[in-house]
């Protein structure tokens, strides 16, 4: 563990992705508990959210093992795009989700979302201030 305050640490490169697979394994367990998914749910509701929030990770990897050159940025870009329009979908998901399903609550999903707005944060960063460095 780094010597230095979390709330003094700066974003690093691998961020992105770190949150991405965070947020991959909440949104997993939030959807495997039936205490917040009945089994009915599940295909319906749960796995929409499950291949959505895989999608974030896939999209976010291939961002960040792309190139930041000249030739590759527009690609990498791209990706980053994928992975912010997946988090957008993902949220869309959880809406659906808490106004259908009683035991999917704000409250309920609250991790879930925290992780994905740090993670739609993030993303969207990597698109406006990504840079080839010279």
């Amino acid at each position: 563990m780094s010597g230095v305050f979390k709330k003094d640490r700066k974003e690093t490169y691998y961020d992105p992705v770190d949150t991405a697979k965070k947020l991959q394994v909440k949104v997993l367990g939030y959807v495997m508990s039936e205490k917040y998914i009945p089994k009915r749910w599940i295909r319906m509701i749960g796995e929409p959210m499950v291949r959505k929030s895989d999608e974030i990770a896939f999209w976010a990897t291939a961002a960040n093992e792309t190139w930041l050159d000249n030739r590759h940025i527009t690609e990498r870009k791209m990706h980053w795009k994928k992975a912010e329009i997946a988090c957008k979908q993902l949220d869309i998901l959880i809406d659906k989700a808490v106004q259908v399903i009683p035991t999917v609550t704000p409250n309920s999903t609250e991790e879930v979302t925290r992780l994905l707005s740090e993670e739609t944060r993030l993303v969207t960063n990597k698109i406006k201030y990504e840079k080839v460095k010279k």
